[in-house]
């Protein structure tokens, strides 16, 4: 349930249990070596030329840390909060390999 917006408010406020039996999650960012990490592990099962997997990765992360930037930048000038969780950088790796899947099927017929 996102905390923007008065629906959040107006529920809290007929459904008090939402506050009193509610654990909140809160996620914070990875550093840059776990996202490198974690991106080498998906590049490496895509079966590309080894030799690009590690600038890949690092590309990768570069891409991540640069959006969480700007998404503060975003909410520091225009008041807009946009969320950039590990889940979106786990759904960009997992892009990466359906588009490289496609693309290889695209060329092989």
């Amino acid at each position: 349930m996102s905390p923007i917006g008065a629906a959040f408010r107006n529920y809290t406020l007929m459904y008090p249990a939402l506050i009193n039996n509610t654990t909140i999650n809160w996620f914070m960012g990875w550093p840059a070596s776990a996202l490198t990490e974690v991106a080498l592990r998906f590049i490496s099962k895509m079966g590309l030329n080894p030799e690009l997997n590690e600038g890949l990765a690092d590309l990768c992360s570069v891409a991540q840390r640069s959006t969480t930037e700007n998404a503060a930048l975003m909410q520091q000038e225009l008041k807009r909060i946009f969320y950039v969780t590990p889940t979106n950088y786990i759904e960009l790796l997992k892009g990466y390999g359906a588009i490289i899947k496609d693309k290889r099927a695209k060329v092989d017929a």
